[in-house]
This record gives C-alpha cells, structure tokens and sequence, in this order.
C-alpha cells in the first residue's frame, strides 16, 4: 500500500481548518476535454485562479493545482442515438504551492462563456440550437402556415429528404474557466493557509527601509515619474 492510501488519515492528525461544502472554486483548465476524444476515466487538472476564502484566511491560494478524471460521456456521433452530448468532469486533489495534497470531491456548477447548460448534479449538457426561442417562435408561424393540408404534406415531404446535422460535441482546449463547488467539507493544515489581509510593518521594518527606497522613480527616458 502506497503513501498516498494513509494520506487521508495524516491529515486528520495535522492542526487544520475546514471548507464547507458548498465553496465555489473559480479553476482554469489546464488539459482539454471533450466528448469526442476524452472517456470515462481521462485525466482532468485546472489551476485555481481566485482563493478560497474562510472569513479573513486563504485556505487555497491562488495557482494551486486541481486533478481529476472525467466520470462520463455522452457523444452525439451520428445523432441517431443521443441528440445533443453531454460530459461530466470530477476533481479528486488540490496540490498547494509548497505541493501539500488534499483530497477534495468538487463538482462543476458552471463553464464561463459557453453555451452548454450545468445540471445541478454537475453533467455538462450541449443545449440543442433548436430549442432557442427564435427557433421555436418560427416553427409556430411554419405550424399556422402550414395547417393547409397540401401544404403542410410538403413539408414532411422536405423532411423526409434532408439530412438532419447532428448537433456538436462538446469540447473545452486548456483555457476555459469554470466554477466548482466542493461537495463535501475540505480540512487543509494550517500550515497550507495564507493570511488574507496585508500585514503593516513594523517601525523597525519601516526604518530599515528608509534611505534604501527611492523618494521618486523613472521611466524609461529617466524622466521623474511616480
């Protein structure tokens, strides 16, 4: 049995403080996942780009890594089967900057600028660009139109002949960022946490610093600048 299967139990034997479940987490993917090419058990990591705060500390800092796998597909292909896809991702560890691992279970509650909907149990879902409300505004004025019987035999008539484009794959390239919300709570070492509020310095600090800052800077024709 590997270090990694007593990781849990350490952890629980290290002074630590505790974020709830429910925390959102705002991550950046650093690999790309898709429905086309990824499949249940594909590697997944994002970095951390906003802390993780609980009250005036910094549990999670900026820049910590996240890794997980994907936990299911669902492709379109040739959209016989499945009409839009669908992709479900899982992050199972958080590595700090000093490369401390928690083992954390997060979910994605929402992908920043896209078009695809969030279930609320967290299965990334292609939204069919059938069901926008322009498409389906012009399908009522095609319906009364259409309630003339020789015409309407036509349209089943086009129908039947034109081939109906599958709706896309879902794909995300390293980049996209996302929200995920912890669904169980996360202990993290006190060591691992960071002080969000900037500490003043102390005279003594502030006295070393006197003669060794410049009163005025320059930029880069050496004229007085801030």
């Amino acid at each position: 049995m590997g270090f990694l299967a007593y990781l849990p139990l350490l952890m629980t034997l290290l002074p630590s403080r505790e974020i709830p479940a429910g925390t959102q987490m705002e991550v950046r993917l650093t690999t790309a996942v898709g429905t086309y090419a990824s499949k249940p058990g594909s590697p997944v990591s994002a970095v951390l780009t906003a802390p993780v705060l609980v009250g005036d500390e910094v549990l999670l800092p900026v820049g910590s890594s996240l890794s997980g796998e994907v936990k299911s597909v669902r492709r379109v292909g040739l959209g016989i089967v499945h009409e839009t896809a669908e992709i479900e991702l899982e992050f199972q560890r958080v590595t700090l900057p000093d490369s401390t691992t928690i083992p954390i279970s997060a979910r994605v509650i929402e992908v920043d600028n896209a078009r695809e909907r969030v279930a609320k149990d967290g299965r990334i879902q292609e939204q069919r660009s059938t069901g926008s409300l322009s498409n389906r505004a012009t399908g009522y004025v095609r319906m009364a139109v259409g309630l003339n019987v020789h015409a309407q035999l036509g349209i089943w008539a086009v129908k039947a002949v034109v081939v109906n484009l599958p709706e896309p794959e879902i794909y995300y390239p390293p980049g996209v960022e996302m929200t995920l919300a912890l669904t169980d709570p996360v202990s993290v070492p006190e060591y691992g946490h960071v002080d969000a509020k900037p500490r003043l310095l102390t005279g003594g600090e502030l006295a070393a610093l006197d003669g060794v800052l410049p009163e005025r800077t320059t930029n880069r024709s050496h004229h007085a600048s801030d």
